[in-house]
């Protein structure tokens, strides 16, 4: 259903609070809310409904989308209900053809979310509201409204919150964070379903060994067969591919010394294949040269930032001899203390994750360049 709003004055904005006659009141313009953004949410939809929508005769739970545009100029709301079709642009984890069945786990992220045949005006307001199964967003721009603002990047900021509602629990980041210390990264090769349950369980500050040991298990071979021809159509890798394709070989014959030994000394490397600054690569620079590369171009997925800080803790973690803290790390494998109860299978999974992940940065970075 859709249909047209007239009025005389078009809504600019939705107050934040309860004013009286006479007081300073504060208006967004724009914003993105879900469900948990709590009672303002649900206070903003039934403002919306009972502005623009309750004359269609459409029951609110039955209302499953809409999109509103102001049009300032004409003095009218397009007003949209149940009837769009939404057109995703993703980045695949494997080879797709047409027809293929999509699901969450094989994404690596949504950088465009269209409206099928709906006409945009960069002048124009928009109110949009929608769901990712369970999870719903409402997202509005009305600074175009009685304004010389221009809607911009409109199918991209849709994409953003498509992910966050697909991808939600990867932004939860105090939870992430906890990982570090673990090894674990929400990794672009095992978001979806096999991250979220070590995610559930660090919630809740509880043991991940047997979760950990799943997600390992489920690493077969056609996977890293997968991952390694990534490797090998990334320039990123033309130094290093030998030696990193030697890393998988022995990571499937279990022998996870050689594979360590292989993959994480050139991890470091890899990350200098992005440095082009003429300052000295530290290792700090080195992680947040990543970032710097990565963050404006990036889907929310990607979290480059997080990526920063997991490389300071985890692969660049120092070690003390005198204290016995010696985990793996770069620089306890390059100084020799690195402890051979440590060259294990986790270990050397998450050396090929890292540089998977470093892989996918380098494509982005390439294709946006």
């Amino acid at each position: 259903m859709n249909y047209n709003v007239t009025f005389k004055k078009p809504m600019v904005g939705f107050s934040t609070g309860s004013y009286e006659n006479g007081e300073e009141a504060k208006i967004v313009k724009k914003a993105f809310l879900s469900d948990s953004s709590g009672s303002f949410f649900y206070k903003l939809l039934e403002s919306i409904y009972n502005g623009f929508l309750k004359q269609s005769d459409v029951k609110q739970s039955k209302i499953e989308h809409f999109l509103i545009l102001i049009d300032d100029e004409e003095n009218i709301a397009k007003t949209y209900i149940n009837e769009l079709d939404f057109i995703g642009k993703a980045i695949p984890k494997k080879e797709v053809k047409k027809g293929d069945d999509i699901h969450k786990k094989d994404l690596a992220g949504i950088t465009k979310l269209e409206i099928k045949d709906v006409d945009i005006p960069s002048n124009n307001g928009i109110i949009i509201f929608f769901q990712v199964g369970w999870k719903r967003a409402l997202y509005f721009n009305l600074l175009p409204v009685e304004s010389d603002n221009q809607l911009m990047n409109v199918e991209e900021e849709l994409a953003d919150i498509y992910e966050y509602l697909l991808f939600s629990e990867l932004f939860d980041l105090e939870v992430i964070e906890k990982g570090y210390e673990l090894g674990w990264f929400p990794f672009i090769s095992i978001i979806g379903d096999r991250y979220e349950n070590i995610l559930n369980r660090l919630s809740e500050n509880k043991d991940i060994e047997d979760t950990e040991k799943r997600i390992i298990d489920s690493v077969k071979e056609n996977e890293l067969d997968n991952m390694l021809k990534r490797w090998e159509n990334s320039n990123l890798l033309n130094e290093h591919i030998e030696i990193l394709e030697k890393g998988i070989e022995r990571y499937k014959n279990d022998d996870f010394i050689a594979s360590i030994s292989c993959v994480w000394t050139r991890i470091e490397g890899v990350l200098r294949s992005f440095y082009e600054s003429e300052e000295y690569p530290t290792q700090q620079k080195l992680s947040e040269n990543i970032e710097a590369l990565i963050e404006n171009i990036a889907p929310s997925t990607y979290l480059p930032s997080q990526f920063k800080d997991y490389l300071k803790s985890y692969y660049f973690n120092n070690f003390n001899v005198e204290k016995g803290e010696l985990q793996l790390s770069r620089n306890s494998i390059s100084h020799g203390v690195a402890q051979i109860k440590d060259f294990d299978k986790k270990r050397a999974l998450t050396g090929l994750l890292i540089i998977d992940q470093l892989v996918y940065y380098h494509k982005l970075y390439v294709s946006t360049s």
